[in-house]
């Protein structure tokens, strides 16, 4: 089995009683008082604080491995007798094996989970090589749209005429990356992170598209596979032999300073 998943879900399991705080209608610690959640205003409060980002990181957690499903009556039962530190309905060898048994039964169906989702990988792969060359080939006929010796496809979408980038220049990029359909797998916009690095230290098929721009620019790219992630792709955001779409925006230009070496950058757009 995976460590990753294992511990994931060992992590779900000891702090199962988080979930009263992330969207369960639970019955409090006090007798016949209804407690129903409700929005909640951002504090300093350290307790508070601290309540809503385990609360938080259990429901995140949650999607990683599978449904978390839990019977609500029995939830809250063993969520009062652990509170109240009442005996519970089973004994603790009992509660041993009900969690290793449940562990196994969930990490299972995340396996079957991860076969399917690569089979669905693998028939989009083999539709990707038969869609790809009609689809460039429709693309670059479009108007301001121009194919490189790379094969990489490119408009400009804002264009200032100011100074470029040459090798030894450090940039700062901004990026959206998504497939052929519209579906974001990366952002810099979103994460309020952009890219900081040599020029001549990033991906060919990078480098081939931002050399070309001044501040201020941006610039839409369809990058063919094998200038963006070949035939592995990347599991569960990018199907192998999938077109990649990014958009650039050249930030800043600094000329000569150290950048990122090329195994810092992000490998989104490229290799």
């Amino acid at each position: 089995m995976n460590k990753s998943k294992i511990n994931i879900f060992t992590k779900l399991i000891k702090n199962t009683v988080i979930a009263c705080v992330v969207g369960f209608v639970v019955t409090s610690c006090e007798k016949d008082v209804k407690y129903v959640p409700k929005d909640v205003p951002k504090t300093d409060d350290l307790l508070k604080s601290y309540s809503y980002v385990l609360g938080f990181e259990f429901s995140r957690a949650s999607t990683q491995v599978d449904t978390l499903r839990l019977d609500y009556d029995y939830f809250i039962a063993g969520f009062e007798a652990g509170y109240k530190q009442s005996p519970p309905i089973y004994d603790w060898k009992e509660i041993e094996k009900i969690k290793g048994d449940y562990t196994s039964v969930q990490l299972e169906r995340s396996v079957k989970m991860d076969e399917n989702k690569q089979k669905s990988f693998d028939s989009l792969s083999n539709a990707f090589i038969d869609y790809n060359p009609k689809f460039l080939a429709e693309n670059k006929s479009k108007k301001g749209v121009i194919e490189m010796s790379n094969g990489v496809q490119y408009t400009i979408i804002k264009s200032t005429r100011g100074p470029k980038p040459n090798p030894e220049s450090t940039v700062t990029i901004n990026f959206i990356a998504s497939l052929i359909d519209g579906k974001e797998f990366d952002n810099s916009y979103l994460r309020g992170i952009p890219i900081k690095g040599t020029l001549g230290k990033m991906m060919p098929s990078w480098i081939e598209i931002i050399k070309m721009m001044s501040v201020g620019d941006k610039i839409k790219a369809w990058l063919p596979p094998q200038q963006a992630f070949g035939a592995t792709g990347i599991p569960n955001m990018v199907p192998p032999n999938a077109i990649v779409v990014m958009q650039f925006e050249l930030e800043d230009i600094e000329e000569g300073g150290e950048g990122m070496m090329q195994e810092e950058v992000p490998a989104t757009g490229g290799r």
